[in-house]
């Protein structure tokens, strides 16, 4: 009887282990970039705005400005622009949790002014007074 009470405590303690050693997920923070900030990069074409919403939601609601680069192809596609380290860039996506990943991935990529504006419709409504310039896509 013994025995059977060791084992669920050496399961507990082996999935204690295993969070322990588990990475976190980095904190992607919206700043240090100021949403009027991010509006005059953009208006001043100095940053690139990149919406990550499938092809089929870009259409339906396009973001004046904006290239859309779905998530899933953001890694070959920016590699393959040859962008340098230093662009800013800035995510934006239907809710933010791809915007979110982006960040973290392009971070990953050695870009460091990466920034997540999250939902397109708080980018929508930053830029409503004036869009920015539209980028080749």
């Amino acid at each position: 009887m013994g025995i059977w009470l060791l084992f669920p405590l050496l399961l507990l303690a082996a999935g204690l282990l295993l969070l322990l050693r588990a990475k976190p997920c980095p904190p992607v923070e919206r700043g240090p970039l100021a949403p009027q900030e991010a509006a005059d990069l953009l208006r001043a074409g100095r940053a690139l705005l990149i919406d990550l919403r499938d092809a089929e939601d870009f259409e339906e609601l396009p973001l004046p400005g904006a290239i859309n680069l779905p998530l899933s192809r953001l890694r070959e596609e920016v590699e393959g622009r040859g962008l340098p380290a230093g662009a800013v860039i800035l995510l934006c996506c239907q809710t933010g949790h791809r915007s979110r990943a982006g960040t973290l991935l392009l971070r990953e990529l050695g870009f460091g002014q990466v920034f997540d504006l999250g939902p397109v419709e708080a980018v929508r409504d930053l830029l409503a007074d004036s869009p920015p310039p539209v980028t080749p896509a």
